[in-house]
């Protein structure tokens, strides 16, 4: 599976790049290269079908918040024509660039792609995006000379000063410039304190006044922190992620070190998206209990860690000091103390990494008992991993870890 994630990353989402950044692509057809994408991941094929656990809504999510970090190609495409916009506002100097602006933007400043009745399709293709240039950009205030007070973006992130008004501001308000507002160098606290809220106000005091000798105002991108254009943050303008979604475990996993397919399994695990007899129970006549101790129900957590299997292995990998807590945390949180580090430190350096490879191992076992009639679960399987866990690193030299030595010598554990 991380192999098709990777393929369909790198090949199907790249396909219709080029296409999208001069004009706009069906809705039709991005939708049916996605649905190819979401086929190709999880095994479907013409001759069968195969169920997706995990929806595609999950997947195009950034990885910290638990999705694979897919590009809706709708969306892309609109990113591809908010940075030809983008370099119409700011002054490209390119040939293509010169013929539009001298045929439709009849005056400067980015509020004016506008298009009318008539215009080429290329002008409509860039100037629909218009409001997300308007949400994305910032003045950067210099001489003052440039740049409307109430109504551009300067002071307040995505916002004019205009939406905190205590009151409706008059036409000559209405049109006038940041410099209008300075007096005698100072800003003008007297005369504004009639016209806005306070917060207005306080952000005021921390921004020095605009001087006339000063350079002409400029235009810089304000949703990245050095204020440069970037197709990553008009991407995550268009597709807002809610904040509360955002989970360290994810993070974590993603940064694992070792081998791509134990991490896609980890992120698996996390969602709870493994086709366990529980899970399978569900859904058909199937029994939900586990297939080697045929006593508890398959849960994820069942193979992973509380089948007598699992159990005995842990036992002889942990100290006993953290036995209790081993075996008693929830599935999240269990696997937050594994690969976060919280046990690193008396179970070894390289602990993370031994936890992930024994889970994957675990579940491949598992899957290999119940499919395949003549496979024999080690019996050792503690010996194995020990043994076996660095060729899943990707660490190009890992140094001596003691924990690890003194487990794979036999010698009996402080």
């Amino acid at each position: 599976m991380a192999s098709r994630i990777t393929l369909a990353k790198s090949v199907l989402s790249s396909i219709p790049l080029y296409p999208m950044l001069v004009g706009k692509i069906l809705k039709g057809v991005c939708q049916e290269i996605e649905r190819i994408q979401r086929d190709f991941i999880w095994g479907h094929d013409r001759s069968s079908n195969c169920y997706h656990p995990v929806g595609w809504d999950r997947l195009t999510r950034p990885k910290e918040y638990g999705g694979l970090g897919f590009r809706r190609l709708s969306s892309f495409n609109q990113v591809c024509r908010a940075k030809l916009a983008w370099n119409l506002v700011i002054g490209s100097n390119s040939l293509w660039a010169d013929v539009l602006l001298n045929r439709y933007m009849m005056r400067e400043g980015y509020s004016l792609l506008n298009y009318c009745l008539g215009n080429s399709k290329l002008w409509h293709f860039i100037s629909s995006q218009k409001i997300i240039i308007d949400r994305g950009s910032k003045w950067h205030v210099r001489n003052g000379l440039s740049v409307n007070f109430f109504n551009d973006h300067w002071l307040l992130d995505g916002m004019g000063i205009k939406e905190l008004c205590i009151r409706q501001i008059s036409t000559e308000e209405d049109v006038s410039l940041v410099s209008h507002w300075v007096k005698d160098g100072s800003w003008d606290f007297s005369k504004l304190a009639d016209v806005v809220r306070p917060e207005v106000i306080q952000r005021l005091i921390v921004v020095i006044p605009p001087k006339v000798d000063a350079s002409h105002d400029i235009i810089v991108w304000g949703a990245t922190p050095n204020g440069k254009f970037s197709v990553k943050s008009v991407y995550f303008l268009i597709e807002v992620n809610p904040p509360n979604l955002r989970c360290n475990l994810f993070k974590h996993i993603w940064n694992w070190n070792g081998v791509e397919c134990i991490r896609v399994f980890l992120w698996r695990v996390a969602l709870q998206k493994l086709p366990t007899n529980e899970w399978r129970s569900c859904w058909s006549a199937h029994s939900g209990l586990c297939g080697y101790c045929n006593i508890e129900s398959e849960s994820i957590l069942h193979i992973l860690r509380d089948c007598c299997y699992a159990h005995n292995m842990w036992l002889k990998l942990l100290k006993p000091n953290y036995v209790s807590q081993f075996f008693s945390a929830g599935l999240k949180d269990w696997l937050s103390m594994n690969l976060m580090g919280k046990l690193s430190k008396d179970m070894g350096l390289f602990w993370n990494l031994i936890f992930g490879v024994a889970v994957w191992m675990l579940w491949k076992w598992s899957n290999s008992f119940a499919f395949d009639p003549n496979f024999v679960k080690p019996r050792s399987p503690e010996s194995f991993i020990l043994h076996n866990w660095r060729n899943f690193s990707m660490y190009e030299e890992l140094i001596p870890d003691p924990i690890t030595q003194c487990l794979t010598s036999g010698e009996p554990r402080s």
